[in-house]
């Protein structure tokens, strides 16, 4: 009988893995260890849906300082232990530390892919969030200069911080064998880590998409209006209206355009081959 792993048995080989493969930290980055995914407890590989954000998001670090979970040993699934300690549903959206995903755009995506391609999906978000896998590309995020504040800064296009992470990805997707994988769009045209993942993972469908933010759906998607308001009514009743109406940091209506992207997007995407860089 075939045995198949459990998401538990996923979670911990994988930190085995990142254990084996990670030394230190980069010089440019804060000195915390490479997270492995928050894999959750319904996901099957082979069937399951891994969605990349781009890297962590460190600049209320100044504010609130550093949690416990960066410093202890949950640091290596530190993803799953910010949703453990957040369990309270005092949000609409899951918190597992990866902020596209806690604001609900990335999440409602996830959700409006699953659906568009027969994965697994739930009504509840919490519930959702136990069908997929979700993970940040970069495994490191820049640290500020000295003195300088915590800022947010994007190197999703830069090939040589992002090497530094390709070989925690490629052993996230050989051990995880996901169906879909939405992954950022600005780290898809990065050839040399297209032919990785696609080496990695060779039966998986690869999703390139845009950020889900406010930028992108305000100013950068103006001509998905039109099929934006279509599509809106004809998912009025589901889950991801209810969800969309829940986006925090969003104009709903501008939001909805995102999904417009992806409706165009998923038309064609048929097989393995068929994402373009």
């Amino acid at each position: 009988m075939k045995r198949v792993a459990t998401p538990d048995h996923l979670e911990t080989l994988l930190q085995q893995r990142f254990w084996r493969l990670h030394e230190q930290p980069p010089e440019w980055a804060w000195q915390f260890e490479p997270s492995c995914p928050f894999v959750g407890r319904d996901y099957t590989p082979g069937e399951g849906l891994l969605v990349f954000a781009s890297a962590e998001n460190f600049s209320s670090l100044a504010r609130k300082g550093v949690p416990s979970r960066f410093t202890d040993n949950r640091a290596w699934n530190r993803y799953r232990a910010c949703f453990e300690e957040h369990r309270d549903g005092s949000t609409f959206f899951p918190n597992v530390g990866i902020q596209p995903v806690t604001d609900g755009g990335l999440f409602a995506a996830a959700w409006f892919v699953s659906q568009r391609l027969g994965l697994p999906v739930a009504t509840e978000p919490r519930e959702f969030l136990e069908c997929v896998a979700f993970t940040n590309w970069g495994k490191f995020t820049v640290k500020p200069a000295s003195k300088g504040k915590a800022l947010n800064e994007d190197y999703a296009g830069n090939l040589d911080k992002l090497g530094d992470s390709l070989s925690f990805v490629v052993t996230e997707l050989v051990v995880l064998q996901p169906k879909v994988v939405m992954v950022p769009q600005s780290i898809w045209k990065q050839r040399l880590l297209q032919a990785a993942m696609r080496g990695a993972s060779p039966f998986t469908r690869f999703l390139p998409v845009p950020q889900f933010n406010a930028t992108v759906v305000n100013c950068a998607l103006g001509r998905f209006s039109e099929a934006a308001e279509k599509l809106r009514r004809k998912l009025a009743g589901t889950p991801i209206a209810e969800w969309m109406r829940n986006l925090y940091g969003f104009n709903e209506d501008n939001a909805w355009r995102y999904v417009a992207l992806l409706d165009e997007l998923l038309d064609g995407l048929s097989s393995p081959s068929s994402a373009q860089a």
